[in-house]
């Protein structure tokens, strides 16, 4: 069966009107908000792939059945649903679409993942839906099991494509992170000529290799890109690394693609990210453990990596217990705090400017803490915390001040941002796989 997903836009109006929300403190009564929900395809992605203020998005569309059916394809469909254009595929699915400028001009092309046969290709459309000549990636094959002769697809995926000059020859290659699944291999990075579409130079790695950064992080003249994994121990062996553990990796990229450091990241929750946390105007890898919940793993650690060496030190120990940690810029003076969530209702607010931390405590148990597109057109990012039954999202404003709370159709949304056009209110779309909840409607 086809996977589906609904999704609920929370529209904000001018005129007061609300459906679907809560009596009590968080009850925006008199506020213009409208909670209104409605049908979208399985798997859209909304991308303003035209640069004109309003998001588009994708449509997949299956292959159909007999010997002369119709390939796969997606449709680029408006945000009220009107077809702009078909782009087919010539290959399986192997992903969602992604976007990014490889072609002249200011606007993004489409970037479509699908394989045929054994090998990996990336199918290049412009915003008009013309098809360009697609990048040959790689190429694999499934894995047997050798205890039980299970055979498993190769899925190969990647994840987000960049582009830079990596070896100063004034042109920008393109940068590709492959993180496949249970097939295991490949995963890591490889570099390509563009628009020559040539390989230049990849390192594969055994370990699950997840996009974090990308820049000189240790000043040495070469750009580094930083992957965090986690560990599959789907027996995966490669470069020096198994998928029986997690790792952070720093690639160095060039002409060579090599390894130039890693370390083992801990079983807790672990976040890398990379930021300008102090003002600096120079960014710099952080490194956050989430305390486990025994008595004696009370203990959150921040640990910054410092410039222009691979060596980190801890900026703040926290002891604390905590479930999520996510980055805003809370008291908007365009340097993030960090925020994490303790069960079941307090968020902690962490000011790097020194380590001042503050305390925010809100009615009810929430299991989530998800940024959120600006959606009262203040030029600031909103937040919102999900309630632990998951069927309830209460908005905070930036400075986590609540805003409203919906009632979710289904359990288990994520959140997305859905442009409407300029000067026009951004929907905020709660999507929800039909296939955990196939006997469920909105």
């Amino acid at each position: 069966m086809n996977v589906r997903r609904w999704i609920l836009p929370l529209l904000l109006l001018t005129t007061p009107a609300l459906t679907g929300c809560l009596d009590g403190p968080y009850d925006p009564r008199g506020l213009p908000y409208r909670f209104v929900a409605h049908e979208y395809p399985y798997r859209m992605v909304p991308v303003d792939v035209d640069g004109d203020g309003q998001d588009e998005y994708l449509e997949y569309q299956p292959a159909g059945a007999g010997p002369n059916a119709k390939p796969p394809s997606y449709v680029l469909r408006r945000h009220n649903g009107t077809a702009v254009d078909e782009l087919p595929l010539f290959g399986r699915d192997a992903g969602l679409p992604l976007f990014l400028d490889v072609l002249p001009g200011p606007a993004r092309e489409i970037l479509i993942p699908y394989v045929r046969n054994d090998s990996l290709f990336l199918g290049v459309f412009d915003n008009q839906g013309t098809k360009h000549p697609a990048l040959f990636l790689t190429t694999g094959s499934p894995r047997i099991d050798p205890e039980d002769g299970h055979v498993y697809p190769w899925d190969p995926r990647i994840g987000p494509l960049r582009r830079a000059d990596v070896n100063g020859d004034g042109k920008d290659e393109l940068i590709v992170v492959y993180h496949t699944g249970y097939a295991r291999l490949p995963r890591g990075v490889a570099v390509f000529a563009w628009p020559e579409r040539r390989l230049i130079d990849e390192e594969i790695v055994g370990a699950v290799a997840g996009f974090v950064a990308l820049d000189d992080l240790d000043r040495d003249g070469r750009l580094e890109l930083v992957t965090q994994g986690y560990a599959p121990n789907n027996g995966a062996v490669a470069g020096g690394f198994s998928d029986d553990r997690s790792y952070g990796i720093v690639f160095e990229l060039g002409d060579d693609v090599r390894v130039d450091t890693s370390w083992v990241i801990p079983d807790a929750q672990t976040y890398l990210f990379y930021d300008d946390l102090d003002n600096d105007g120079r960014k710099t890898l952080w490194h956050v453990v989430l305390a486990g919940h025994k008595a004696d793993e009370r203990r959150t650690v921040i640990r910054e990596f410092l410039p222009g060496t691979w060596r980190s030190v801890v900026r703040k120990t926290l002891n604390e217990s905590f479930f999520i940690m996510q980055t805003a810029d809370v008291d908007r003076d365009g340097i993030a705090e960090l925020v994490f969530l303790k069960r079941p209702n307090e968020l902690h607010v962490v000011d790097p400017d020194g380590w001042r931390v503050t305390v925010h405590t809100f009615e009810g148990a929430f299991r989530g803490f998800n940024p959120l597109p600006d959606l009262d057109g203040d030029g600031w990012e909103e937040a919102g915390l999900v309630e632990l039954s998951s069927r309830k999202l209460l908005v905070l404003d930036t400075d986590l001040t609540p805003m409203a709370m919906a009632v979710l159709p289904l359990p288990d949304m994520m959140f997305t941002g859905f442009r409407a056009g300029v000067g026009r209110p951004t929907y905020l779309l709660a999507i929800s796989d039909l296939d955990a909840n196939e006997n469920r409607s909105v």
